[in-house]
């Protein structure tokens, strides 16, 4: 009930831009290497192998480090829930001049051909009945989502039912938020 709470006061606050988005220098693979311990522990039950891969170590990027925090523990969150027991998760990290990318793949259960673009509407749950049974509320990709776009940058799911899921978010540096901002 407390999450729920949390998540709804979060999307209330996104709605009415009461929330601000700080930004300040940081390290994209800091943020990475934070998101997997916490939830090591959870991969860990489920004997799913966790696993980093990428670029960008010791390089700053500006950006609010507590709001981009929360899209990768949801993201890896989900992909740990849907991957089966033995599965393996894996994130990508890349930082370029232009911003940092990570994407979030998995080798779980997938998402319906169809229903990737529905995946980050409020409320919205591709299998109500297993989302039930693993807690969710239809609310963790609509604060990714909005996290992302106040960074004023993109978000995408790639899915194949069956064979697993591919969420990448793309963060641009400043400079290149402010410029999509205009258009």
């Amino acid at each position: 009930m407390i999450r729920l709470t949390s998540s709804l006061l979060t999307l209330a606050r996104s709605d009415s831009d009461a929330e601000e988005i700080i930004r300040e220098p940081a390290d994209p693979a800091a943020l990475v290497a934070g998101a997997l311990e916490k939830l090591r522990p959870l991969a860990e039950r489920k004997s799913i192998s966790l696993e980093l891969a990428g670029s960008g170590e010791g390089q700053n990027i500006s950006l609010d480090a507590e709001r981009v925090h929360q899209p990768l523990v949801i993201l890896l969150d989900n992909a740990i829930k849907y991957t089966p027991e033995g599965g393996e998760v894996r994130l990508e990290t890349a930082v370029t001049d232009k911003g940092v990318r990570y994407a979030v793949i998995d080798n779980g259960i997938g998402i319906p051909a169809e229903q990737p673009p529905h995946v980050f509407e409020r409320f919205y749950r591709v299998d109500k009945a297993r989302t039930r049974k693993e807690g969710g509320t239809g609310l963790g990709l609509s604060i990714a989502k909005w996290i992302v776009d106040s960074h004023g940058g993109t978000i995408r799911a790639e899915s194949e039912a069956g064979r697993g899921d591919r969420f990448t978010v793309f963060l641009p540096a400043v400079q290149e938020a402010v410029r999509s901002a205009r258009k």
